[in-house]
């Protein structure tokens, strides 16, 4: 396949559509769309998605200048292409990480063919997504937009949906792809009703008919074969734990958290489940640890940063160079009247001593 030279497609500053979410739906009214959807309308040629869709995800890019933009499912690269082309044309130094477990024969030669500016904006992992997902962990990047074209039965279109909300930025997108798989479908609507906050861009599930389940399915892009979702805006914990995993950490002994509380914040108690685990490596003797700690705090109303700390500290007994530390936090909300959730600005950090 010959790759097509690179050039701005779309030629001017989306940025303004990148402003909130829901301004994504204007795209498509747009004359750069109309370019990009010319540029590929026969173009990357073994696409499987149609043009308005390879349009619309180039647009996406354009408008929300990603720093990591996450692609489970490369097959034979061509929304890799897309994407990538995007990210290059906002000229800020991005990475689009791409994974297929089925791919290593096919996509390191497709990548191979590009321009060098495009192949060095994709790191390519012939993995799984639990793979991933468990480098996530280690890694605790920030996501900016993920595209999810892996396997669309719903137990595992659910799986990906799940485990890469944790990861999202506040405000973050999520394209699932292939609104008309009922795995897809149905997997996305269940996330959507057990994550509040949560929202998808145009109002597809307000539109669900349950006496025509199947023929009131549409996607949240007219003309393409996507659902948009977007993250919360703060971090929400309510009566369901939310669970936020840090990666790998070399602190001798874990003795409390910090909660960069929003500023609307209600008042009442935050519990928290607290476990600190040490693995021993392979050349090393003993056997895997965990440490725990309950434990619950008033926390008053209004934003701020607030410090939750442990009666007593959590420390391993095994020698920290010769282990892996990981801490998993898990926070439950009970607010003194209502139901309004605990609201974070970002991630509880744990508060360590070296």
């Amino acid at each position: 396949m010959t790759v097509r030279p690179l050039e701005d497609i779309v030629g001017v500053d989306l940025s303004r559509f990148g402003a909130a979410p829901e301004k994504l739906l204007e795209l498509p009214k747009v004359a750069a769309y109309g370019r990009a959807k010319a540029f590929f309308a026969d173009y990357p040629t073994q696409s499987l998605a149609n043009p308005e869709s390879r349009a619309f995800m180039n647009c996406l890019v354009r408008a929300l200048r990603p720093e990591l933009f996450i692609e489970i499912g490369t097959y034979f690269a061509d929304t890799t292409e897309v994407v990538a082309r995007a990210m290059l044309n906002n000229g800020n130094g991005r990475q689009l990480l791409t994974i297929d477990p089925y791919g290593n024969h096919r996509v390191p030669g497709i990548l191979e063919s590009w321009p060098a500016p495009l192949r060095e904006i994709v790191s390519y992992m012939p993995v799984e997504s639990m793979t991933l997902f468990a480098r996530l962990a280690a890694a605790r990047p920030v996501v900016d937009v993920c595209f999810i074209d892996g396997d669309h039965k719903y137990e595992f279109a659910g799986y990906d949906l799940n485990c890469l909300a944790q990861w999202m930025r506040p405000g973050g997108i999520i394209i699932m792809d292939d609104y008309d798989q009922p795995g897809v479908y149905w997997a996305t609507k269940h996330f959507l009703q057990l994550n509040p906050g949560w929202r998808e861009l145009s109002g597809v599930f307000d539109d669900f008919d349950v006496n025509a389940p199947f023929e009131s399915l549409r996607p949240s892009v007219e003309g393409t074969g996507f659902l948009g979702l977007a993250a919360r805006d703060t971090n929400e914990v309510g009566e369901k734990p939310s669970v936020f995993e840090i990666g790998e950490i070399k602190a001798i002994e874990l003795t409390g958290l910090t909660l960069p509380l929003a500023p609307d914040n209600a008042a009442g108690t935050l519990h928290a489940l607290v476990f600190f685990r040490s693995f021993c490596f392979e050349d090393s003797d003993g056997e895997p640890e965990q440490l725990e700690i309950r434990c619950a705090a008033p926390v008053s109303d209004g934003g701020g940063e607030q410090m939750v700390m442990f009666d007593a500290p959590l420390r391993p007994c095994h020698d920290r160079a010769l282990s892996q530390r990981l801490v998993e936090i898990n926070l439950i909300w009970t607010p003194s009247t209502g139901a309004a959730p605990l609201r974070l600005t970002g991630r509880p950090e744990p508060i360590l001593a070296n």
